[in-house]
């Protein structure tokens, strides 16, 4: 009886140090949380991404399933003719496989230029590199490096690079 509840006891202490180890992970992300608006030159060079100008942007950071995941959501829309510039959806979590922090995305661009992505993730002080292998449902596949950089309490800067 008693090495029985040992063993479970051990089961019990090796999943919360998981748990742990993952929250430890994330929170890497809590300067990101909370809601985000601009405007910025439209990115160019994606499919489905045809026009130019200013785009204005919103971006949700928020944690999902009890703090073991972030979820980032975005609209970036056209200032002068309010179509869509770029819509997605961007899930961070821990591999259970590969014990790495890993992302996974999906979203549109332009009018109707489906897309979605894989990645893995790095911290700098003060924001997250994310490295994207994208595919759109037209085949098009594009590799590239997105900077968010927190620059101040109410100032997130995103970057795109190597596209």
């Amino acid at each position: 009886m008693r090495a029985i509840i040992m063993t479970l006891l051990t089961v019990l202490l090796s999943t919360d140090a998981s748990a742990a180890s993952v929250n430890e992970s994330l929170k890497k992300f809590a300067p990101l949380m909370g809601n985000w608006q601009g405007s910025s030159e439209a990115v160019s060079g994606f499919e489905g991404m045809i026009e130019g100008g200013i785009v204005e942007w919103e971006s949700r950071w928020r944690w999902l399933s009890n703090r073991t995941a972030v979820e980032n959501t975005w609209k970036a829309t056209f200032k002068e003719s309010g179509g869509n510039h770029s819509t997605g959806t961007q899930v961070y979590y821990m591999d259970a496989r590969t014990h790495h922090l890993v992302t996974v995305g999906f979203g549109v661009d332009g009018k109707d230029t489906q897309w979605s992505n894989t990645g893995t993730i790095e911290f700098f002080k003060g924001g997250i590199v994310t490295k994207l292998n994208e595919k759109t449902l037209n085949g098009t596949e594009s590799t590239y490096t997105v900077k968010n950089t927190k620059l101040s309490p109410r100032k997130l800067q995103s970057d795109l690079y190597d596209m």
